[in-house]
């Protein structure tokens, strides 16, 4: 905290297509360093399209870094300094705050908590730390972290600490009914559309406890692009009663290809992704992969995950049998 505090300008980074805990570390940072009294600006690469822009300060965050030389740069919710601004070279001192358990440590400080359900709830821990005030501007970005990084308190890493921070941010004025809307009540008309491909592209396996499903190249231009896309379409793939590992593929326009892995527990997931040059959390997790062969590597997956599946649960090999058409 005090070498954030003692920089002049300040550079904030967040990973590429940033999620509801990046998006809320992000102006939680611009809430604390504008109070501070500290220049700052904020950039995360292909931010998807999303309700989050009625949030105070929203419209500071931008695609590329700014014109100034900051004297030093926060990295929120980056596992990797790659996953950060494609093509930037920082230029100045790396202050990592990150809750991956594989964070790769690229900072010169490396705050990293895995125990730590988000971002945003460790930036809590810093404005209390720093006994910062925190209002309900704030409030509503540390909670919007807090709540997409839980599922709305559902995922496994909610535990009583969490449902505390949540209360205090709610007492300083953040409405979570107002949050969940945002997070996942306000959809677009395209995004609802590839929710529907999604679900009706789900294949089960494993006796019907492996699900995956894809979007292809032609579904984003269909609906004009990868923005899009809703944060949360993965965890549709484990909303399947009796799934316990879902996968979700997506062939991008760019010809690249993305991964997201959902898990109930049974398997550590961020061993998967990180197989394929990703990581994550242990329930869920993703990798990010250019110049590959999409069905090739999709197949690859999914057979690794049935057998991390089939492995967890004690079955032989392809001793349960595909389900679903």
């Amino acid at each position: 905290m005090n070498r954030i505090r003692g920089a002049r300008r300040v550079q904030v980074v967040g990973h590429v297509r940033p999620d509801g805990d990046c998006i809320g570390a992000l102006l939680a940072m611009h809430h604390l360093l504008g109070r501070w009294g500290i220049e700052h600006a904020l950039a995360a690469a292909a931010i998807p399209i999303s309700a989050y822009d009625e949030l105070t300060g929203f419209e500071r965050i931008a695609e590329r870094p700014a014109g100034w030389r900051p004297d030093l740069v926060v990295f929120v919710d980056t596992a990797d300094l790659a996953r950060g601004l494609p093509g930037w070279t920082p230029g100045a001192p790396i202050v990592n705050i990150d809750h991956h358990a594989g964070n790769t440590r690229f900072g010169e400080i490396n705050w990293i908590e895995p125990a730590c359900s988000s971002v945003c709830e460790m930036l809590f821990w810093l404005a209390r730390r720093a006994a910062a005030r925190i209002d309900c501007d704030l409030a509503e970005a540390l909670l919007l972290g807090l709540m997409t990084d839980t599922g709305s308190f559902r995922f496994n890493n909610t535990g009583a600490t969490q449902l505390r921070v949540a209360a205090e941010l709610v007492e300083a004025g953040a409405r979570p009914d107002g949050i969940a809307r945002l997070a996942w009540g306000s959809q677009t008309f395209e995004g609802l559309s590839l929710l529907g491909t999604v679900l009706s592209r789900i294949r089960l396996l494993c006796g019907g406890r492996l699900s995956w499903s894809e979007l292809r190249r032609a579904d984003y231009a269909r609906v004009g692009g990868e923005q899009h896309a809703p944060e949360n379409l993965a965890d549709q793939l484990r909303a399947v009663r009796g799934v316990r590992l879902g996968l979700l593929f997506h062939e991008l326009p760019d010809g690249a290809m993305r991964i997201n892995y959902r898990s109930d527990g049974a398997v550590n997931v961020s061993a998967l992704a990180t197989a394929l040059g990703g990581g994550g959390h242990p329930a869920a997790a993703g990798a990010y992969l250019t110049g590959a062969d999409y069905e090739a590597v999709r197949d690859r997956a999914i057979a690794d995950a049935r057998q991390a599946l089939e492995a967890a649960l004690g079955e032989a090999p392809g001793a349960s049998e595909p389900t679903g058409g």
